[in-house]
């Protein structure tokens, strides 16, 4: 599971996070690549929880207002294959969880159950799974080819667009809709992951938070 982590382009958990009076100042990157999240300003950043995350685990609370994490100087382009573990409790269009620099690669939610991965298009809708749960995410924004997974459901394959993340935000979208998302891990490869490693981080989310 290290070994999954580690070759992406971000990976981070909420074990490598700097607290700063039970707040999160900066969430470092496990893959070696040195893109970490960060936020200076005291009133952005989002709360570390200890506990109370899926099976018991940590997790950081993004209030909705003004919490943000940025990591500058990103210049993916697609293909990006995104993975996480989050609970969207936000039902409306503006619950984006992660995004580029602009609208540009957004995880967002829809309404109480619909989930959309959008690159300039928006894949159709996967819907029918309530949002304020803890949920294992799979994005793939790859074009006509771009795909959403949720848990253990059957993926919605279509066409996200072809927008580019440049750079990276969690906790809101690129034109700054935050959203009350709580995040426990995210990883990014800047390449289409294949079965192996789509099954090597299902069995590793799995485990670890038993989802």
């Amino acid at each position: 599971s290290d070994q999954a982590r580690s070759v992406g382009e971000y990976a981070a958990s909420v074990s490598a996070i700097t607290v700063r009076s039970r707040s999160c100042s900066a969430w470092a990157d496990q893959s070696g690549n040195g893109r970490n999240l960060v936020q200076a300003t005291a009133v952005n950043q989002p709360r570390y929880l200890f506990s109370g995350g899926p099976f018991d685990q940590p997790y950081l609370q993004f209030d909705g207002v003004n919490d943000i994490l940025v990591a500058a100087g990103w210049g993916e382009t697609q293909p990006t294959h995104v993975f996480a573990v989050t609970k969207s409790r936000t039902s409306s269009e503006t619950g984006t969880w992660l995004d580029g620099s602009t609208t540009s690669m957004a995880a967002r939610v829809l309404g109480v159950d619909q989930h959309q991965f959008y690159c300039g298009v928006g894949l159709p809708d996967l819907s029918g799974l309530t949002t304020n749960q803890w949920r294992r995410y799979e994005f793939l924004a790859n074009g006509a080819a771009s795909k959403i997974a949720i848990d253990d459901s059957a993926p919605t394959l279509g066409d996200a667009g072809v927008s580019n993340a440049n750079g990276l935000r969690v906790g809101a979208g690129g034109a700054w809709t935050y959203t009350d998302a709580r995040i426990a891990e995210v990883v990014v490869y800047s390449t289409t992951q294949g079965d192996d490693v789509i099954a090597m981080l299902r069995d590793y989310f799995k485990n670890r938070y038993t989802l």
